[in-house]
């Protein structure tokens, strides 16, 4: 696979949510915020600007330490942890539908 800015493939994620998905605005917006951005900020932070699928999963399980540390509110734990699956779904298939992992 080639390389995919981090911040566009989030853009093109929470773009296919929109359009596909029933999700409210709020939902978009808490994604936005709490999930994608926590990630995008932790690339920025190591100075990777690529979506490296193996940094991402690095990242979640760092966050987990932290959430069963009680140092990350439940919900946002949630938000980043789904924000993953979605980046790596969309990554791999070009939807935001789990369903197709496999026809990958």
């Amino acid at each position: 696979m080639r390389a995919v800015k981090l911040h566009a493939l989030v853009t093109a994620v929470l773009q296919t949510m929109h359009e596909t998905e029933a999700n409210s605005k709020n939902t978009l917006s808490l994604y936005a915020r709490y999930g994608f951005s926590t990630i995008e900020r932790h690339f920025e932070t190591i100075g990777v600007k690529d979506y490296l699928a193996t940094e991402v999963n690095n990242f979640v399980r760092a966050y987990r330490i932290e959430y069963e540390r009680d140092a990350v509110p439940d919900y946002q734990w949630h938000l980043v942890r789904r924000s993953a699956a979605l980046l790596e779904i969309f990554h791999k298939t070009g939807t935001t539908n789990p369903t197709q992992m496999g026809s990958a």
